[in-house]
């Protein structure tokens, strides 16, 4: 995975951005500071952004774009054909991305999926076979303030890969943040990608679920909860060389590594709360399926033994059952 270098020239691109929270308000928003023309189809800060406009307290730097700045858009109808979509849907919303995307495609319309979970792009290549597919992955602690506001804390890597690990395309969306500050990394393999970043995911998210709601520091300082992110974390790696083995790919994560270099910044972190966690103690449905759920079933088919995230993944379930989300 290599780091993007700034490039001297500079062409205007079309954005739409699906998934106005706190992940595609920040990263369109960074987009749209470099230039480019940035819709966003928004729901519930549509009214926020179009009195007060967007905020955003970044430790790249702080942004303030007017109202009259934006193009704030409550239909995807009405925003028109764009040359990039930025998917920053919640992956149980993958089901309305055909009505909400469909609006915006040409035939050289590329979507890049900054989402959780495998199997994203697996699903928007079925939905739009004719459009270049790209999987972002944040490393960076994002959350929503106000409405219209975002904070960016900590950290604020995207890595970047392409389904189909096409290094033409990857360097069209190399092209798009040249300029920005958004620091992209991009991965030949997207299937490596995916994995590299539920290696954090699956045990931050997992474990801050599964005790009721605590933040990453709670997770790091405490040795058996820390004994327990550990554990799935060594999980998550061994599922991730059996699927990319699986799938041909000749890299594999070295789980020594991923573990030093996961725990090396989450320890740095403080109090964050992590995206599930947050959907959960503000009593919002929680990212179940694609993001613990798929990668259990690619366990099971690869016979990989997951006792630890099992574990996990039954307590979230609980959770959600015992707060009504799902049937008993």
């Amino acid at each position: 995975m290599a780091a993007v270098e700034a490039q001297t020239s500079f062409v205007q691109k079309k954005v739409g951005v699906i998934g106005s929270g706190a992940i595609g308000l920040y990263f369109g928003a960074r987009l749209l500071e470099a230039g480019h023309e940035v819709s966003f189809l928004c729901r519930r800060d549509a009214a926020a952004l179009s009195e007060k406009g967007l905020s955003v307290s970044s430790v790249k730097g702080d942004m303030h774009f007017p109202p009259k700045s934006l193009r704030i858009f409550t239909s995807s109808d009405d925003i028109g054909n764009v040359d990039w979509v930025l998917l920053a849907l919640k992956s149980y919303a993958l089901e309305d991305a055909e009505k909400l995307v469909r609006p915006l495609l040409s035939p050289t319309t590329r979507i890049l999926a900054i989402m959780n979970g495998i199997g994203i792009e697996e699903v928007l290549s079925s939905k739009f076979p004719s459009n270049p597919i790209l999987g972002g992955m944040a490393f960076a602690c994002i959350n929503r303030g106000d409405p219209g506001f975002v904070i960016h804390s900590a950290y604020g890597i995207l890595q970047i890969g392409h389904f189909g690990d096409d290094q033409a395309i990857l360097e069209e969306v190399q092209a798009l943040f040249s300029g920005s500050k958004v620091e992209v990394n991009l991965c030949p393999s997207y299937l490596v990608a995916r994995w590299d970043k539920l290696c954090w995911n699956l045990p931050f998210n997992g474990v801050a679920v599964a005790m009721g709601g605590v933040t990453v520091d709670v997770i790091a300082r405490d040795p058996d909860l820390r004994a327990q992110a550990v554990d799935v974390m060594k999980e998550v790696v061994a599922v991730a060389n059996a699927d990319l083995r699986h799938h041909g790919v000749a890299q594999q994560l070295d789980e020594a590594a991923v573990v030093e270099r996961m725990f090396g910044f989450t320890d740095k972190l403080g109090p964050y709360r992590t995206s599930t966690m947050v959907d959960l103690c503000e009593k919002r449905q929680l990212e179940i399926e694609f993001l613990f759920l798929v990668p259990l079933q690619r366990a099971a088919a690869l016979n990989v033994p997951c006792p630890a995230l099992t574990s996990v993944v039954r307590f979230i379930r609980g959770h959600d059952r015992l707060r009504g989300a799902l049937p008993p």
